[in-house]
């Protein structure tokens, strides 16, 4: 099969003119195949922009997901064939960003507050007082049952003309729109760009997202702590984990 796509935990493959496979890497559990089917199953009811999910299937000992072909683009692919529109790639990022969470909710999906204390308990790198502190924090922080993303960025958007499909939903949960948002804003400054570009992608996504939801900046700002130990859990290059790492000690944990 002709390889589309590289992901950390599956590759993307042509199936036929109308589908593609994506695969799991061997490494990773094969039971997050079934994870992000019932997540997608349910998403289908909702009217988000999402590619259509046909069947499971195993192809050389690997299990995958059978996926609706979109042809076209990421957001970020997008902006960067044309830097004049990088403002206008943030503000649809924005307004899709919003649209999900105008969503009703969806009872059966992933819990957010759970996921999030797996992954403190799994982040090897914070001292125990470190990770205390972080759920503490977490425990404080209001609820809520949102429709989430988990993992909302330019690079998970695929741009078909006029067309925008949101991809990639391993991670969603039912949970708060502000740690959705957080979560965005932190793997934005991931990106190796200069400081001064993020800040204006950052400040035109937010301002297009408050257009359309409520948006309380406060609230994100504590999230973001939150999402920073958290993503701790993930296998991530050392210099993000030193990274992620900074920010938790500079807030003074």
């Amino acid at each position: 099969m002709k390889k589309l796509a590289d992901g950390n935990m599956a590759e993307i493959f042509e199936w036929n003119t109308t589908q593609v496979c994506k695969l799991w890497r061997s490494h990773y559990s094969p039971d997050s195949v079934d994870v992000e089917a019932k997540i997608c199953r349910l998403l289908s009811a909702t009217t988000l922009p999402i590619p259509k999910m046909y069947e499971i299937v195993e192809y050389q000992g690997r299990r995958g997901i059978i996926y609706e072909r979109v042809n076209g683009v990421t957001l970020f692919e997008w902006i960067f064939m044309d830097i004049s529109r990088f403002e206008d790639g943030a503000r649809w990022l924005g307004r899709l960003h919003a649209m999900l969470h105008k969503q009703p909710s969806l009872a059966d999906l992933p819990n957010q507050w759970e996921r999030l204390h797996w992954q403190l308990a799994h982040a090897t790198q914070l001292s125990d007082s470190e990770r205390n502190q972080l759920r503490q924090q977490l425990d404080a922080l209001p609820n809520d049952n949102r429709i989430c993303h988990g993992d909302f960025h330019p690079s998970n958007i695929l741009i078909d003309g006029d067309r925008a499909v949101i991809i990639d939903w391993i991670d969603a949960t039912s949970g708060s729109a502000m740690a959705d948002i957080a979560r965005t804003l932190l793997l934005i400054d991931s990106a190796s760009h200069p400081s001064e570009i993020l800040n204006i992608f950052k400040s035109a996504y937010l301002e297009e997202y408050a257009k359309q939801c409520p948006l309380d900046e406060g609230l994100v700002r504590r999230w973001y702590l939150i999402m920073a130990g958290a993503r701790l859990s993930e296998m991530l290059p050392t210099e993000e984990l030193e990274r992620l790492l900074k920010i938790v000690r500079d807030n003074g944990l």
